[in-house]
């Protein structure tokens, strides 16, 4: 029984995500979300769970926690886990690198630097590029940090891509790996959906710093063409009528009439493009 239940990190990240969440029912999207799982992931975890820890209601399309023995044990087990990794000076870049490789990238990386106006959000959010050693365990440190918002995404983590720096975080100073500001900048294009307002920063990012145009357009490509599509509608917003015209004139503080309401329409397109 207990095989079928808890028989992969993705159902312990679900389940662990769910016990926490003082909310009564999910959607698939939502389970997905606060579990940091993708829905086909999230879908396929949660089949086994259903019947014993999980209710569907078939009219709504949501889950919920099926009341018993068992999930009241279940999320006292997680209640002594938070405990006994959480010490009250841990951060959860102590935490990554005592994992495996990372790196913090898109806007979250560029505010870490404290870079951008004086108005701009405080930093919330991770978005963390790491390796498969870290993002097993994604459901855990989404539970022990559950005041900020956290996406990890597995992937390569190339040295060349981040440098260690020491920055100030939810009040503690410590040292952390951050995306170079080339990938930071492409990685919040690639990911508007999850950025949402907090984007600007890439922008003025674009627009206040010396960056190197072939890194730019090399990270893109990487990320995929509509990455590469998005960051020359982004550069053509700003002023350029091509790709090298754009980022020759990027550093000079000007932005061409128009550029708010062009940025905020390829955004809006955007996200609808990622759904």
């Amino acid at each position: 029984m207990l095989e079928k239940l808890l028989g992969t990190s993705g159902k312990i990240s679900l389940l662990r995500a769910m016990l926490a969440s003082k909310e009564k029912s999910f959607s698939l999207n939502e389970i997905a979300r606060i579990s940091g799982l993708s829905p086909s992931t999230a879908f396929k975890e949660i089949k086994d769970l259903e019947g014993t820890l999980v209710v569907h209601d078939p009219e709504t399309k949501r889950f919920s926690v099926r009341e018993t023995a068992l999930t009241s044990a279940m999320r006292q087990i997680f209640d002594i886990e938070k405990k006994l990794y959480k010490t009250a000076d841990m951060t959860i870049f102590d935490m990554l690198s005592d994992l495996g490789a990372y790196y913090v990238t898109g806007t979250p990386a560029i505010a870490l630097r404290g870079i951008g106006p004086s108005t701009a959000p405080a930093t919330d959010s991770l978005m963390v590029i790491c390796n498969r050693k870290v993002s097993k365990l994604r459901g855990a440190m989404m539970n022990l940090f559950s005041n900020y918002r956290l996406l990890l995404l597995e992937g390569d983590v190339k040295k060349d891509d981040f440098a260690e720096e020491k920055v100030r975080f939810m009040g503690v100073s410590t040292k952390t790996n951050l995306a170079r500001l080339e990938r930071a900048v492409v990685d919040a294009i690639w990911r508007p959906g999850w950025e949402g307002e907090n984007i600007s920063l890439a922008f003025h990012c674009l627009l206040e710093r010396k960056l190197d145009a072939e890194l730019l357009k090399r990270h893109a490509r990487e990320r995929g063409p509509d990455v590469e599509a998005r960051l020359m509608v982004v550069v053509e917003a700003i002023g350029g009528e091509n790709l090298k015209k754009g980022f020759d004139g990027l550093n000079s503080g000007h932005v061409s009439k128009g550029f708010t309401s062009k940025v905020e329409k390829f955004m809006e397109q955007a996200r609808k493009n990622q759904k």
